[in-house]
Order: structure tokens, then C-alpha cells, then sequence
């Protein structure tokens, strides 16, 4: 999963199923509270290389009012730098 910025398309962060695979989904959680008020975009693809590869995307969830409480396995590492 990518991060863009509208203009430019500049990738601002990118991650990766960093857990496995599988069919449970997993929620990740990433801070962009410094594009706040820029519009941005997210860019989905699956490199899989399988005889059966999918991805499922659901609630992607772009504003709390308040920080959400998650686990350090719950966050990925920005793979656009």
C-alpha cells in the first residue's frame, strides 16, 4: 500500500503485509498528521506470485478525533524511504 500526495504523486509512505499471509485480516495503523489538510490518495497492489493471490482492503480509516490505542505489532515501518 502506497501514500500519495494528489500533487505530484510524490509517495509520502508505503508498507507491506509485514505479518504472513492468510485469510484473517490485519489492521495496521500509520501517523499522517503531517499531511493534515493535503489531499492524498491511496495506491493498492498485490506483487503476489502464486497460482492464487488477493488482497482484501477494508475500513480504511482516515481520521480519529482521538489517537487509537494499538500493539507495536500493529504498525509498519515506512518503506518510501
Amino acid at each position: 500500500v502506497s501514500v500519495r500526495l494528489a500533487s505530484g504523486n510524490r509517495e509520502i509512505y508505503r508498507l507491506a503485509n509485514v505479518r504472513g499471509s492468510g485469510s484473517e485480516m490485519k489492521s495496521y495503523y500509520i501517523d499522517l498528521s503531517a499531511y493534515i489538510g493535503l489531499e492524498c490518495y491511496f495506491e493498492i497492489v498485490d506483487n503476489g506470485t502464486g497460482d492464487y493471490d488477493t488482497v482484501f482492503v477494508s475500513d480504511i480509516i482516515t481520521y480519529y478525533r482521538e489517537a487509537p490505542v494499538y500493539g507495536l505489532g500493529e504498525t509498519c515501518p515506512n518503506l518510501a524511504y
